[in-house]
């Protein structure tokens, strides 16, 4: 993805950032961060409110899946997404 953003930029002078992942709530905060940044404007209230249930959803689901110890079978990059993701739940990714 590196060189379509270098060219996007050059091209339209967007600036670009690289992420590792999207899935979980510190890279979306980052994500939604940059955007905000790049764009000069605050965090509209929609996606404020949509972290909040995020937050909401992970804390329920770690009383559920905290401490525990998973195995997950996926792709590379979806086993990255999602083994990160259940690691800040306090899931154990035991095999990947």
């Amino acid at each position: 993805m590196r060189r379509s953003a270098v060219t996007m930029e050059k091209k339209a002078g967007v600036p670009y950032r690289l992420f590792d992942r999207l899935c979980g709530l510190s890279p979306n905060d980052d994500f939604i961060m940059f955007l905000s940044q790049i764009s000069g404007r605050p965090v509209p209230m929609k996606y404020r409110r949509q972290r909040g249930q995020l937050v909401d959803a992970m804390l329920d689901a770690h009383f559920h899946i905290g401490g525990r110890k998973l195995a997950i079978g996926a792709e590379p990059d979806l086993l990255f997404d999602i083994s990160s993701m259940l690691h800040e739940m306090g899931a154990q990714v035991a095999v990947g």
